[in-house]
């Protein structure tokens, strides 16, 4: 018994238009590519605060005084009293004892009503010079946009 045998016949795409199979593709990537550009543009509270905090522990890890002074909220107030005395309190703090290399282990950061709530463990090397064995402090930051940047305004640690 003979087999059917089947042609299979090539049929030419109209001029003007592509063949489906090359546009949806095309399409496809074009999405992903858009996409791709879009979550990069946006830059949500939560990945701003985390930019910040790892500049901040650069700072301080380079012993650069005035740089981690900059992540202060300009309405930043301690028991030292109104804000230029606490500022003076943390300067001085971190001339007397200069740091080596600093790390964050963020736990949590919540940003709601446009303060971001952050916990979690704060690891200190001190500089050689002073002596001082490396420690660990548990710190609470409250972070607030003070000129349209995110500044720390309140700071627990134990």
């Amino acid at each position: 018994m003979p087999t059917p045998t089947r042609t299979c016949e090539r049929t030419e795409t109209p001029p003007g238009r592509r063949p489906r199979s090359r546009l949806v593709p095309g399409l496809l990537l074009l999405l992903l590519v858009a996409g791709v550009i879009v979550e990069r543009l946006i830059v949500t509270d939560r990945e701003a605060i985390a930019a910040e905090e790892a500049k901040a522990a650069d700072a301080l890890g380079r012993g650069d005084i005035l740089g981690a002074l900059h992540w202060m909220h300009s309405g930043a107030v301690t028991q030292a009293g109104d804000a230029a005395a606490t500022r003076k309190m943390v300067e001085a703090s971190l001339k007397q004892t200069p740091l080596k290399w600093v790390n964050w282990q963020r736990d949590t950061l919540v940003v709601e009503n446009g303060v971001g709530r952050m916990r979690g463990t704060m690891y200190l090397i001190p500089a050689d010079s002073t002596g001082l064995p490396p420690g660990r402090l548990l710190v609470q930051f409250e972070w607030e946009k003070d000129g349209g940047e995110w500044r720390v305004k309140r700071a627990k640690w134990e």
